[in-house]
């Protein structure tokens, strides 16, 4: 079995081989400090595949990689990998519509929307801050014996 080929679970830390220590070297990559045999997550996958195999769509990713589709179109909309820029008309913005690489928005949008979200956060901070402001506290005080039971 080829070590492209075995599964992995992020949770183990012991190999399966030889019950070393799994040590993570990046790019997905995970590697046994005792016997040295690679083990790679998702991600680790797709990007070996796509060195080896150059530019493809998600299908043949998918396919060659045994990864659901969805998990390789998340990778692309989080921009853990890119669009090559000859199919980048498959792939658009989702305010502007310009063709984009990767994520959900062009650099421009995402300012906006990052800065839209930003202000709306502190918005709700605030309005959050003068709901518990107006409110009256009582210090060591059981509340339930002052309140009038409605009949």
């Amino acid at each position: 079995m080829a070590d492209e080929e075995l599964e992995f679970d992020p949770g183990t830390v012991i190999c399966e081989k030889c019950s070393g220590i799994m040590r993570y070297r990046g790019s997905g990559a995970y590697m046994c400090e005792d016997c040295e045999s690679i083990v790679l997550d998702d991600f680790g996958k797709v990007k070996n595949f796509l060195e080896k195999r150059g530019p493809s769509n998600i299908m043949e990713i998918a396919y060659a990689t045994g990864l659901e589709r969805s998990t390789v179109a998340k990778m692309l909309m989080d921009g853990r990998i890119q669009v090559v820029q000859s199919s980048m008309e498959s792939k658009t913005c989702l305010n502007c519509g310009i063709p984009i690489a990767h994520g959900k928005y062009c650099s421009n949008c995402a300012l906006v929307v990052a800065k839209r979200h930003k202000k709306k956060m502190a918005e709700e901070e605030k309005k959050k801050k003068q709901n518990d402001s107006s409110r009256m506290r009582f210090i060591n005080v059981d509340t339930s014996k002052h309140r009038k039971k409605k009949k």
